[in-house]
């Protein structure tokens, strides 16, 4: 978040607690157990600096949820929260038009990196449910402009609108085929029109 700021880096220095049996909140409010194991805070830390530590702030999408857009190499990834504290929910469409799948990562407790799950999205649509607790969208496949050309023909030529057109043949006892051409080879531009017959043979 601080990123989003224009701030460069943050340090946190409670790392242990205070006093442990404190009942008062803040008393207990470091990042590390008794036994030196991460607490769940710790933990979000440790495996957003470790998916996100290189990602540069370049937009706010959505502002209620919280939506911000990161790059890095010129490829995009983003946050979405509701930070209030109020335990919201809502549901959100990230719609990104040319990415057709997406990497959905998760904070998790007790491990070191998130949980991930793979989602595909519909004409560039994906519909998310976005809660105190942040996500990570990361683009992985996209679809570019001639294989969207490609599926459009594909799905015309599928399709019940589309008929095709047939020319019956003609039997030998109907009139001949008549052929008409025009020529244009006159320099003077006098137009000469022919008329050729052909009999199917």
């Amino acid at each position: 978040m601080y990123n989003r700021l224009g701030v460069e880096r943050s340090f946190f220095y409670s790392v242990y607690d205070d006093n442990f049996a404190n009942p008062i909140q803040f008393g207990s409010s470091g990042l590390i157990n008794q036994d030196q194991s991460r607490k769940p805070a710790a933990d979000y830390i440790y495996q957003t600096n470790k998916l996100m530590g290189n990602y540069v702030y370049m937009e706010t999408i959505s502002q209620d949820p919280l939506v911000d857009r990161y790059e890095l190499n010129g490829k995009s990834a983003y946050v979405l929260a509701i930070p209030d504290e109020k335990g919201r929910t809502a549901n959100y469409t990230l719609n990104l038009r040319n990415v057709i799948k997406a990497n959905i990562y998760t904070p998790s407790v007790g491990i070191d990196s998130m949980r991930v799950a793979s989602v595909s999205g519909v004409g560039g649509k994906f519909s998310l449910t976005v809660t105190e607790t942040p996500i990570f969208f990361f683009p992985t496949e996209t679809i570019n402009a001639k294989t969207s050309v490609t599926n459009s023909v594909n799905n015309l030529v599928s399709s019940n609108d589309f008929k095709m057109a047939f020319i019956e043949k003609k039997t030998e006892k109907e009139n001949s085929l008549m052929l008409n051409m025009n020529i244009y080879t006159n320099p003077k531009g006098i137009h000469h029109r022919k008329q050729l017959s052909k009999s199917n043979n």
